[in-house]
């Protein structure tokens, strides 16, 4: 398949070697695609099991069961002081638990808000770029197809 670069190094032009057609399984045959080498680690890729998905109110809630059930163990024998004193430390232990929780959610919303503003730029927020992506002409002039769909827009030192 001959490409205006080489997909292993951007600074030579492909000579259709036939390198990256190369079958990883057999190095004497060509690639069909067939997904094979995806499996080599003893598993389907394909194909994921899924056993089972965790959300975060679930564990909070087996926290706080957990905590509920904590407080039953108290001995039979101990005082209504000391029962009042753990009823307080458990008291204060779930009240640090629910504001650690509270806590904890608005972090990871900032966090993926974070995530989301400064690393996402879109094709229509950039000036001219759709326009580029339009004409054909100035497309190919600017940028190299590696693969189909993956577009590479030419450094300083691979215009010939």
């Amino acid at each position: 398949m001959k490409r205006e670069v080489c997909i292993f190094s951007n600074k030579k032009s492909c000579n259709d070697c036939g390198e990256c057609e190369k079958c990883d399984l057999n190095a004497n045959k060509k690639c069909n695609n067939c997904g094979k080498c995806l499996e080599m680690e003893g598993y389907d890729m394909k194909a994921i099991k899924i056993d089972e998905i965790i959300e975060d109110d679930l564990d909070s809630k087996e926290a706080k069961i957990e905590l509920e059930n904590n407080k039953e163990f108290v001995a039979p024998t101990t005082s209504e002081n000391d029962m009042k004193e753990v009823e307080e430390e458990f008291e204060q232990r779930e009240e640090l638990y629910d504001e650690y929780i509270d806590d904890y959610e608005v972090i990871k919303e900032k966090e993926d808000e974070d995530v989301w503003n400064d690393n996402i730029e879109y094709i229509d927020d950039i000036d001219g770029l759709n326009e580029l992506l339009e004409d054909e002409d100035k497309l190919k002039e600017l940028t190299s197809e590696e693969f189909p769909g993956f577009i590479r827009f030419k450094g300083r030192n691979d215009y010939n």
